[in-house]
């Protein structure tokens, strides 16, 4: 049948093709991601230090409350007991008002934005209070409400897809409550997203351990987490060749489960979570990164619709 005397004798049916418009607008037609966007995202490798301001001056006044914010933040949301979408890093600077911060950077999905304000804990001077407001490209706004704690040096508390409104004083003091366990590194086992965030450096934040970890043994989670961050930090600076083979393949896993959650056979509830506690185990940059090798893959994927 598929011979090549065959194949030359057939007379297969011609399909007309309509003639295109020439003045096509590209933008419309190619709008999964920008035309002329970077293939690959290795900008956050360079760890650039923005110029922040420290003291006050008459043009710009620096409350003491704004100052305890700013700088470079790392840490999670998560979903449950589980990292939400990989680690989260913020560099604040002083909004435009007062006790105002800001914040703004690239995300695994697109560019983000954040603002807020801080305010004192009447309840207890060794906290001062941070509403946030969260935008991402296409994507929903979310609010992170919670606590600076000053003496650890963390900020957690919940986040949520809707502004809080002005009477939901008891719903305040529960957060506060359950803001002060997150911050021990524990949880009540509730399914609210929550986040935490310290000024630890990337490459040991990410061995804190999951929530649901501490629950069990705190001091045990603790001392899992000293060890493995001490024993990362030595096979780096060894250049242990064990250590790059890890990443290699943690990547090559990571990219394989991606593509498959988003466009090929779903994934099991196991292979959901492997996912996720993959995806916990990046710094911000490598999460920035691999994200965009997913997105080499899929320009390189021709997709029916």
């Amino acid at each position: 049948m598929w011979s090549l005397e065959n194949i030359r004798k057939s007379d297969p049916p011609d399909y007309p093709y309509p003639i295109e418009e020439e003045d096509i607008d590209p933008t419309k037609v190619c709008n999964l991601l920008p035309v002329d966007a970077p293939i690959l995202d290795l900008d956050a490798y360079e760890r650039p230090i923005p110029v922040t301001p420290t003291t006050s001056t008459p043009e710009k006044p620096i409350s003491e409350m704004v100052k305890a914010f700013l700088g470079t933040w790392n840490g999670y949301v998560y979903d449950g007991t589980i990292p939400y979408d990989g680690m989260t890093t913020l560099i604040f600077t002083p909004g435009s008002g007062e006790n105002e911060i800001q914040a703004s950077g690239l995300a695994n999905d697109g560019q983000f934005t954040v603002s807020g304000t801080c305010s004192m804990d009447d309840s207890d001077p060794n906290f001062i209070g941070v509403s946030l407001k969260w935008t991402m490209t296409e994507d929903l706004d979310n609010y992170w409400k919670g606590r600076l704690d000053l003496q650890k040096g963390t900020i957690s508390g919940n986040v949520t897809f809707e502004e809080d409104s002005d009477d939901s004083d008891d719903e305040s003091d529960h957060k506060s409550d359950h803001t002060k366990n997150d911050s021990d590194g524990s949880d009540d086992g509730s399914d609210e997203h929550t986040f935490f965030l310290t000024r630890a450096s990337p490459e040991i934040i990410r061995f804190r351990p999951a929530l649901e970890v501490f629950q069990k043994n705190k001091t045990r989670a603790l001392w899992t987490f000293a060890t493995s961050a001490i024993r990362d930090q030595v096979a780096q600076r060894a250049w242990s060749r064990s250590r790059f083979q890890n990443r290699i393949d943690i990547r090559k896993r990571f990219i394989t489960l991606k593509l498959r959650h988003e466009f090929g056979t779903p994934l099991s509830s196991q292979e959901q979570r492997e996912l996720s506690k993959i995806r916990g185990s990046f710094t911000a940059a490598d999460s920035r990164f691999y994200h965009s090798l997913v997105i080499l893959h899929t320009r390189k994927t021709l997709l029916h619709k």
